[in-house]
């Protein structure tokens, strides 16, 4: 029989219940349970060792997920185990790794804070965490990571092309309301215009005759959306453009910034213990200054400016 300690069964459930559970399991057919897993004290690992791949920094081949990594919930440890287990195999295959970034979605916030902040306590992704809570919304999930997860190989046929099929239907929406107009107070106006008043949602018995009978209500409510912020989330995308831009700057593996004039003894600390692998990351690390920032910014520039030589 083997001993062990699992979180995930209530204290107040049956023991004779949680056995009958878990031995259903073939592995587990003679498991003795102790004691349920909540409130069992666990050691972490620290997340600033970790790639934004989740594979270890130290061991290649090693990916951590989960309560391991000083998270608590169901659906952080999911969502770690997606990412690492699709890098695993993505690593196997020899293919490029699956990295999210901040600015496409939750599981990337999540990663991110993961590796690049002081985590003290047990970590749980609040929406408060991401900058960019009007662009990251759950309706339009497949408009943001749909070329991803193609890429990746993560969804299957049958569902790319029921997202391809919404995003489409999204796109001629918000055309729609682009190209057509409504007598609004004997003037026309644009039903994207009509849309960004007060009080006026797609719905209106009004609008009905310009969109298909059978058009999605999840299509027409992502296509409203935009619609009405789309000046928030053109500004939204402004600065995940020069965000981009920063994580777009690589930092070699073996630099050493100890020999960076100019940078801080502490921000130099901190950058190698946490190691980050772009600039982005640096930018984003507990304690690090704008200033070492633009320092280190420039000296990597500098590194990666062609040497001109002259002919003879």
């Amino acid at each position: 029989s083997h001993q062990i300690y699992l979180n995930g069964f209530s204290t107040s459930m049956p023991k004779f219940i949680q056995l009958s559970a878990l031995r259903e399991i073939p592995a587990l057919q003679n498991v003795q349970l102790i004691r349920p897993g909540y409130a069992i004290e666990y050691d972490f690992f620290p997340t600033y060792q970790l790639q934004s791949t989740l594979e270890t920094k130290s061991i290649e081949g090693l990916y951590i997920a989960g309560q391991l990594n000083g998270t608590s919930g169901y659906e952080e440890a999911a969502a770690q185990g997606l990412i690492a287990g699709a890098n695993a195999a993505l690593k196997i295959l020899k293919k490029d790794p699956l990295k999210l970034e901040r600015s496409t979605s939750y599981i990337g916030v999540l990663i991110d804070d993961l590796i690049t902040k002081d985590i003290d306590e047990p970590y749980r992704m609040f929406t408060s965490r991401a900058e960019h809570r009007l662009f990251l919304r759950a309706d339009n999930a497949p408009l943001r990571l749909l070329d991803i997860a193609v890429k990746s190989n993560l969804i299957s046929t049958q569902q790319q092309e029921m997202f391809l099929q919404f995003k489409s239907s999204v796109n001629k929406l918000k055309k729609l309301c682009n190209d057509n107009s409504i007598m609004v107070n004997k003037k026309k106006v644009l039903l994207s215009h009509f849309l960004k008043m007060p009080k006026n949602n797609i719905l209106d018995p009004s609008l009905s005759s310009f969109f298909p009978k059978k058009t999605s209500p999840l299509a027409l409510f992502t296509a409203e959306t935009d619609i009405k912020y789309e000046g928030y989330i053109n500004i939204e995308k402004q600065r995940i453009k020069k965000i981009e831009k920063l994580n777009l700057t690589q930092i070699p593996k073996n630099i050493n910034y100890f020999n960076i004039r100019g940078l801080s003894s502490e921000s130099c600390e901190k950058f190698s213990k946490i190691k980050p692998e772009n600039l982005g990351q640096a930018s984003r690390i507990a304690g690090a200054r704008p200033s070492d920032i633009s320092i280190l910014a420039i000296h990597l520039e500098q590194k990666n400016k062609p040497v001109s030589r002259e002919t003879p």
